[in-house]
């Protein structure tokens, strides 16, 4: 089994191969932005560019942590490609509501057959 570091490190080499150093920055923003307003146990997904208004922007998953009950998606980061600045995201409500969500569907009992 590889190391989960080595396979992080592995799929932001592929990301920066294809979309250029800029998506390190995009990331950088968007993990700066979860930290800053989510808290700890979540981190910025693998970006997706997206045509807005004819201005090219990055929706950048929020992830929820393993230790935290995930992995799962739990919101949303819009980051500007020409200035790589947050310009919006996912309510800080609705990210709590969705770790909840998250959290009861992980305690749920499994039924067996």
């Amino acid at each position: 089994m590889k190391d989960p570091h080595q396979n992080a490190l592995n799929s932001l080499h592929r990301l920066e191969k294809r979309h250029g150093k800029k998506i390190i920055r995009i990331i950088g923003a968007a993990n700066y932005h979860i930290l800053m307003n989510f808290g700890d146990g979540m981190a910025a997904g693998s970006p997706m560019p997206v045509e807005m208004n004819e201005k090219r922007v990055w929706t950048v998953p929020i992830v929820l942590a393993p230790k935290c009950g995930g992995p799962a998606e739990i919101g949303s980061v819009v980051v500007d490609d020409e200035t790589q600045d947050v310009i919006g995201a996912t309510n800080k409500k609705l990210i709590m509501r969705n770790v909840g969500a998250v959290a009861r569907e992980k305690a749920a009992p499994v039924d067996e057959p």
